[in-house]
């Protein structure tokens, strides 16, 4: 019971803080979703090297940051500082220079994560600014909500259909990675996405037609899926349960987002194919 509390009061400050990021202006977006990129590619970082090359995770997260504010500013139609322009391919350089002065065969092989986590987590939130300003380089949440209330979706109706039919008789989706997951809760929180992308569309907050919400849905689910999955394969391979603390009763921020970070870029690229952004 107490966990379940946790996982409540957890979601719900999770909640919150989304909120803030989208309808509190871009100011807060930009600090909220740089402390995003900084505490999950923290997290990241710490499954996968420890505390191994401090200085190059520390050079590693601030090219993440950078490039997020960087495409957050052109997208806002924002000029960009110099200093900012200069920083990421400084900051490229110092990374690939501390190379030399590793001595070890196998803690060379580790530098590349600090690399990956770079294309993991910073590339994929940095892509969440194309859909937070539109054509006019005007500020609305509205897109990336839906984003989110359709991730949700998909989670829920997993979940519920997944205890309900594939917790006992039902067909294992990929056992050896993630035991718990399951074909019937996969289809349910497709048809639960489909249900909440309909009716977001019928509200008028997305007006595209029935087969492109249904698209959106697919690739909301589909792809949020591998997220996970690939989430779940990382911290099989390195023998742990959650990717960090920060949330009690979820685990770690990257637990909570490594369904969206798959997921959001390629719907963002499917609503910019369509015409929405």
């Amino acid at each position: 019971m107490k966990n379940l509390f946790q996982r409540i009061a957890s979601g719900l400050t999770y909640l919150g803080i989304l909120a803030v990021a989208l309808f509190c202006g871009q100011i807060a977006f930009a600090i909220i979703f740089s402390l995003f990129i900084i505490i999950a590619m923290r997290e990241y970082l710490q499954i996968t090297i420890g505390s191994a090359f401090k200085f190059g995770q520390v050079v590693s997260i601030l090219m993440g940051v950078v490039l997020f504010l960087g495409l957050f500013l052109y997208e806002g139609g924002h000029p960009i500082n110099n200093f900012l322009v200069l920083s990421l391919p400084l900051l490229l350089a110092i990374l690939f220079t501390l190379t030399i002065y590793v001595k070890d065969t196998e803690e060379y092989k580790k530098y590349t994560f600090l690399l990956s986590s770079l294309f993991y987590i910073a590339l994929p939130i940095s892509f969440f600014t194309f859909a937070i300003f539109d054509k006019n380089h005007m500020f609305s949440g509205k897109i990336v909500l839906i984003l989110f209330i359709l991730q949700i979706a998909s989670d829920v109706g997993a979940y519920f259909f997944g205890t309900l039919f594939g917790q006992k008789n039902g067909h294992k989706l990929c056992p050896k990675i993630s035991p718990h997951k399951s074909w019937e809760g996969f289809i349910g929180g497709i048809l639960v996405t489909i249900a909440a992308a309909l009716i977001i569309s019928s509200a008028g907050m997305l007006e595209i037609s029935m087969i492109k919400n249904i698209v959106l849905a697919l690739i909301i689910c589909i792809f949020g899926l591998f997220g996970d999955l690939t989430e779940s394969r990382l911290k099989r391979s390195f023998n742990i349960k959650d990717s960090g603390k920060i949330m009690p009763g979820h685990g770690g921020l990257l637990d909570r987002l490594d369904s969206s970070i798959l997921s959001f870029p390629i719907a963002i690229s499917y609503l910019i194919i369509i015409g929405i952004l």
